[in-house]
């Protein structure tokens, strides 16, 4: 569980707070997810620190992916007011697919542990972290939520090996850029009609039937998400229909990144549409 290592850190101080819903007769109870951010602490590597947020959820609830799919709200950060901070990175763990029977969402349930890899403006100094949180969470509805964190990260931090642990864990199952020979491997994307694309992934043996497709269309371009339509031999296939884009977009060469989500983590590949 996320609580075991969401422990006191020095000059930490964290609060969660739901957007006001109106009430009415009826309506379901609200729960707020509880958010927290934490460190490793320890010396960081080189200037940067390891620091995640975690969201507990409810049963039934889910949050959102860096890109929710057909609808959702992605989680943004904003730092104004940290200080000697050079740069922070949300990092995103392999999601899941979601679908209410209409539409195709991008999402995570349980406990979610999003890793924050904090870049120190001067490593000798320690980092003043002033963080705001935007994020959406859904049931049967879907409720925009906001969490603000302060904390100070050292050089002389001690360790936190569990929570050390449970970042690195999240880190793992972070979809990394592919490479030449390795698998997953998006190994086609042809044409299948005269608005859609078929992509072929190719996976290590067995593991087909567990590998999930997302994609990142441009900006404008309100497509779906790619949909499974079968497994061959090691490969997963699925359907992506381009209804959705604007009329005079250019479909033959358009660059698009699918990321590959596997239980393990998966990659990320760009391709150019047939």
């Amino acid at each position: 569980m996320l609580s075991e290592i969401f422990q006191p850190l020095r000059g930490l101080a964290a609060a969660a707070t739901v957007f006001a819903v109106p009430a009415s007769a009826g309506q379901p109870v609200i729960e707020p997810p509880q958010t927290v951010l934490f460190t490793a602490g320890g010396p960081p590597e080189g200037e940067v620190y390891r620091a995640g947020i975690g969201i507990h959820l409810a049963d039934g609830w889910h949050t959102y992916w860096r890109h929710p799919g057909d609808a959702g709200i992605a989680p943004t950060l904003t730092t104004e007011g940290s200080q000697n901070l050079k740069a922070v990175q949300l990092v995103f763990p392999a999601p899941e697919r979601w679908s209410d029977g209409y539409s195709t969402s991008i999402v995570y349930h349980g406990d979610v542990l999003l890793p924050l890899m904090v870049h120190a403006a001067d490593p000798s100094q320690p980092v003043v972290l002033d963080l705001q949180l935007t994020f959406g969470f859904c049931r049967e509805i879907c409720v925009p939520g906001e969490a603000t964190f302060s904390a100070t990260l050292s050089p002389d931090d001690g360790a936190r090996p569990s929570a050390a642990e449970r970042i690195a864990d999240a880190l793992d199952r972070v979809p990394v850029a592919e490479t030449d020979g390795a698998l997953p491997a998006v190994i086609a994307v042809e044409p299948d009609g005269p608005e859609a694309v078929r992509i072929r992934v190719r996976t290590a043996p067995g593991a087909a039937a567990e590998t999930d497709l997302f994609v990142e269309p441009p900006d404008g371009w309100y497509i779906g998400q790619p949909q499974p339509v079968g497994v061959e031999t090691d490969v997963a296939v699925f359907h992506l229909s381009l209804n959705g884009r604007p009329k005079a977009a250019t479909v033959s060469g358009t660059p698009m990144r699918f990321t590959v989500a596997t239980p393990d983590g998966g990659i990320e590949a760009v391709r150019a549409l047939p």
